[in-house]
């Protein structure tokens, strides 16, 4: 009875012993765990510097703790060695006295030769398992320094990425102040432009007012050449008619001389008279000469006087315009240089920047491959650790043999270490769970991060096409700007056509109302001209009728010679006032034809600036419909892309649900796993006693059918995680697929957009 006493006592403080390691491999396990989540937690997330350092303190703590845990099961399993060598002495010790029974059956040589070959087993199981058991601490000494070098790796790369972001920061914010500089910059310069062709313009207009100045210029010296010629030809006739007038009176002489010989005194003095009163015309003509020689050479003098100022104003206005064009030249080429200057700072500046993004980028890529090296170093330790597990498990399987070697035929030992066997396998299959769960959250997260990634690409590329969107409304602004700038100069076309065809209408009439003044005054001089020779006429009759007396001869003689003289006068003036007649309707009808002409002209530049007017008007309304269109589409697009991400959204929310499902469940299933190795436990102490082994049987039966069922539950629930897995792998087909059409669509817009403003360009140039 003691013997059966100290046996079950024995039993029973073995159970507690494999309870106590049970309970410390659970613990090790969730430690275990626990490390793998904080090491992935850091790798994934760059948080703050104070949680930082809390979770790397809980990190080194939980790693001291697995350290020490390792350590007591390593004196536990040097404790169990020194038991077994005892038990095993004890066993040799207890066969001698009974040898002398035993020798019935067995000689000695062949009782020695089987414990010799027992001890032999049994030193080689522990060479085997102490050999494992180094290799065991060799291995988590290399996982604690490979843990170590990790977090340093970490450490230094977080301080990488830190500098970097201030770098990029810096960088950024100096681009920023760099192109803020260089737009008020430009839109100085433009303002400059702008003032200085306003500038070119006014001298432009200058110009063109002192070419007017210059032609009115010249058609008063072409008038003034006229006037120069008709009073040369008046002091022509004027010469004419004085010496027609030094015949007269030579003439009159003779005539007298002849009728002093012949006639008396009376004829003296009226010969006097008339001589005198010729001698004053002829003095009269001499005075005119002079004043008309007088007035030409003050003519010529003016015209001279005019033509070197106006030369010499016309030097200084060409002087003056090639400086200041010369000077607009020199500085529209100097702005040019200085906005060539600021165009190679900004893309220098750019370059730096692509540069640094590029460095970013790189050290990114090494981020993300130290943590994929950080997460094959975790899953190196993850088998690393099952090999301890298996390891733990085959020297529970070595202890379950030495103890199958002592109490051979222990049927109740069996069955309770196989129990103990399925448990553990329970468990296996559970850190196969759990692991597969934690390698799916790593996707999830990894496809949350990705997601995360493109939506923010996603935003940018809605930020690029805002920004084209609004640089497209900015032209379309300034193309109806231009439009308005056209729809009024034409207006003013128009109101400049009015009043040259009201000045034209004017100038008819009082051209016409002119010409009835000229033939009314032609008609009344005509009427004058037949008056005079019809008085000449009578004149003439009595003095025919005089003719034959000889004393009326020298009377007939002199009224004779008054009638050709009147005649001659009247002839003069008559033809004087013709030619000045003629001369005024000439200059009328240049006037007229020159206004006509000028109608003309200013009717065809109407016409065709009507016509570029009206081309351009439609190639804008043209221009303003395709860039409408181009909006209405870049919208849609836009439009369609935020349907396609809240499409992608809802089924990662829905994914997200899903997978919390899954692991709502599997939590679940893991609860009932760890209640089922606590009812185990359980059953397995309360299964001391031989006489519940039916009863046992009967629940492990049942027990072996709920392990089925959670079997199966687990199997269910990887088929669940793999179509949860495709699901995701089929999301992120659909995320690249829409991404890579908005990568498409937008590299469509961005060529559109660079065609649309060469062809602004050149339309500038041509305008130009």
């Amino acid at each position: 009875m003691k013997r059966i006493q100290r046996n079950e006592s024995a039993k029973s403080n073995r159970d507690m012993e494999r309870i106590s390691e049970a309970t410390k491999a659970a613990e090790i396990d969730k430690k275990v765990a626990r490390i793998l989540e904080l090491v992935k937690s850091d790798g994934q997330s760059g948080e703050r510097v104070e949680k930082s350092t809390e979770k790397e303190s809980e990190l080194v703590e939980l790693v001291e703790d697995v350290h020490k845990q390792f350590q007591s099961v390593y004196g536990l399993h040097e404790q169990l060695k020194y038991e077994q060598w005892r038990a095993e002495s004890r066993k040799t010790h207890s066969r001698s006295p009974s040898a002398s029974d035993i020798s019935e059956y067995f000689s000695s040589d062949e009782i020695e030769g089987e414990m010799n070959e027992e001890v032999i087993k049994l030193k080689n199981l522990l060479d085997s398992t102490t050999k494992e058991n180094e290799r065991l601490s060799l291995q988590h000494m290399e996982a604690l320094r490979k843990i170590e070098e990790a977090g340093s790796v970490m450490k230094d790369l977080r301080i990488e990425t830190d500098a970097g972001k201030l770098e990029l920061s810096s960088l950024s914010e100096k681009i920023h102040l760099l192109e803020a500089g260089a737009s008020a910059r430009t839109k100085e310069l433009e303002d400059k432009i702008v003032g200085l062709k306003s500038e070119l313009k006014s001298l432009q207009q200058n110009k063109t007012q002192l070419e007017g100045q210059l032609e009115s210029q010249l058609t008063n010296v072409k008038d003034l050449k006229k006037e120069n010629q008709r009073l040369q030809a008046r002091i022509l006739e004027l010469d004419l008619i004085v010496k027609s007038k030094h015949e007269e009176v030579s003439d009159l002489l003779k005539n007298f001389q002849d009728s002093d010989n012949n006639n008396g005194t009376s004829k003296v003095a009226e010969l006097n008279a008339r001589v005198h009163e010729l001698q004053l015309e002829v003095d009269l003509m001499q005075a005119q000469k002079h004043e008309v020689e007088e007035n030409m050479e003050s003519l010529r003098n003016e015209k001279v006087v005019r033509e070197h100022e106006f030369n010499e104003k016309m030097e200084s206005f060409r002087n003056e315009q090639a400086a200041r064009e010369k000077e607009l030249h020199e500085k529209i080429e100097s702005f040019e240089n200085e906005r060539r200057t600021r165009q190679r700072e900004s893309d220098d500046m750019q370059k730096k920047l692509q540069a640094v993004v590029s460095e970013v980028e790189g050290k990114k890529t090494e981020i993300e491959s130290l943590k994929v090296e950080l997460v094959r170093r975790n899953l190196e330790e993850q088998g690393i650790l099952e090999e301890s597990t298996l390891l733990a498990q085959k020297i529970v399987d070595l202890k379950l043999k030495v103890s199958s070697l002592s109490e051979q035929g222990n049927n109740l030992e069996e069955k309770l270490q196989a129990q103990s066997d399925e448990t553990d396998h329970l468990r296996e299959a559970k850190e196969a769970a759990e692991a597969k769960v934690s390698e799916l959250e790593s996707k999830a997260n990894e496809l949350d991060r990705n997601l995360t990634e493109k939506i923010n690409e996603v935003l940018s590329l809605q930020d690029r096409l805002q920004a084209e969107a609004n640089a497209y409304s900015t032209q379309i602004t300034g193309l109806n700007i231009e439009i308005e700038n056209l729809q009024q100069e034409l207006n003013m076309m128009e109101g400049q056509k009015g009043r040259l065809e009201l000045n034209n209408k004017i100038e008819e009439k009082e051209s016409s109302r002119r010409m009835s003044l000229l033939e009314n005054e032609n008609a009344q001089l005509t009427g004058m001209v037949q008056d005079l020779q019809s008085k000449i006429n009578e004149q003439a009759r009595p003095a025919g009728r005089l003719v034959s007396s000889k004393p009326l001869k020298n009377a007939t003689w002199n009224s004779k010679l008054d009638a050709s003289s009147m005649e001659r006068k009247i002839e003069d003036l008559a033809e004087e006032y013709r030619m000045n007649l003629e001369d005024n309707i000439r200059i009328l009808c240049r006037r007229i034809l020159v206004l006509e002409q000028l109608h003309v002209e200013n009717k065809d530049s109407y016409k065709t600036a009507k016509d570029r007017f009206q081309e351009d008007y439609k190639c804008l309304e043209e221009k303003i419909s395709f860039y409408k269109n181009e909006m209405k589409k870049i919208m849609d697009a836009s439009m369609t892309a935020n349907n396609t991400i809240s499409e992608l959204d809802l089924s990662l929310r829905k994914s997200d649900e899903y997978s919390r499902n899954t692991m709502n469940r599997i939590s679940m299933i893991s609860k009932e796993i760890q209640l089922m190795k606590e009812w185990f436990l359980q059953v397995n102490h309360q299964n001391v006693t031989v006489n519940l082994l039916e009863d046992t049987r009967d629940q492990s039966l049942e027990d072996s059918k709920e392990v089925q069922k959670l079997e199966e539950k687990v199997a269910e629930l990887e088929g669940t995680v793999r179509a949860r897995d495709d699901m995701i792998l089929v999301v992120g087909e659909e995320k690249r697929e829409a991404i890579r059409q908005l990568c498409i669509l937008v590299d469509y817009q961005r060529t559109r957009c660079d065609y649309f403003k060469e062809v602004i360009s050149k339309m500038t140039t041509k305008k130009k």
